[in-house]
């Protein structure tokens, strides 16, 4: 199964749709994600809705944010379908068969920029376990595998890797713990509204430059203008 790959030009149209008179794009909806303040999809929510008067809720997993729009709960919901480097979120495809009701309304493709931030005072040759989503572990894995070689050059066990839900999760738990041996790989954003300090980040994380591109999803279709084009996203299951 599989989603057609967009090009630049399909996420501009796209875009252009807020407007169209979709039911996701009313006053006072509610936009749903999966983690908490400071994850990658929320920026990804208030970039492809900026400007609008919405609000933003957070979930723990992905089937939350489609059974919530089934619900009506949200109004729409923004995941993750594929990246630029570790590929498609399986889970997310495998929703869009099993929720067969909702519809795909829009997408966003977004600029991933990872860092590695410890709480305050925190030193890189400190750092035992470093801990966030597992794909943005295997996306930045060569930056970690130097890590973990310089630890046993000087003695020190391997580094460990600590998967979590969600990036910004992984922030506010250290925020909460304080350890000092800890790190996580997180937005900016998460690290400012958490109270971690940034001590590494950019391109000198991540394996290459890294574009993920989200769904937008309603339990309502887009109102089309007519004439105006329209991209399909067909997803089908094989014996």
């Amino acid at each position: 199964m599989a989603l057609s790959r967009h090009a630049a030009g399909c996420v501009r149209r796209l875009r252009q749709r807020q407007h169209l008179g979709c039911p996701v794009l009313r006053a006072a909806s509610t936009v749903a994600y999966q983690g908490v303040p400071g994850a990658f999809s929320e920026a990804a929510v208030r970039e492809y809705f900026a400007g609008d008067a919405l609000s933003t809720v957070g979930v723990e997993t992905f089937a939350k944010v489609f059974d919530g729009i089934i619900s009506g709960d949200f109004s729409a919901g923004v995941v993750p379908i594929e990246d630029s480097m570790t590929g498609t979120f399986h889970s997310v495809y495998d929703l869009l068969l099993e929720r067969p009701s909702l519809h795909i309304v829009g997408e966003h493709a977004s600029i991933t920029e990872h860092c590695l931030c410890t709480v305050p005072g925190g030193r890189m040759d400190a750092i035992a376990k470093v801990s966030s989503n597992p794909e943005i572990l295997r996306q930045c894995r060569t930056f970690l595998d130097k890590l973990s070689v310089r630890r046993r050059e000087r003695g020190d066990a391997a580094l460990s890797w600590v998967p979590g839900l969600n990036s910004a999760q992984c922030a506010m738990d250290l925020s909460t713990s304080g350890a000092a041996d800890m790190a996580v790989i997180c937005s900016k954003t998460a690290a400012e509204l958490y109270g971690l300090t940034v001590v590494k980040g950019g391109s000198s994380i991540a394996d290459t430059n890294l574009s993920t591109r989200y769904l937008v999803v309603s339990k309502e279709p887009s109102e089309l203008a007519l004439g105006e084009r329209m991209k399909s996203s067909i997803v089908f299951g094989l014996p």
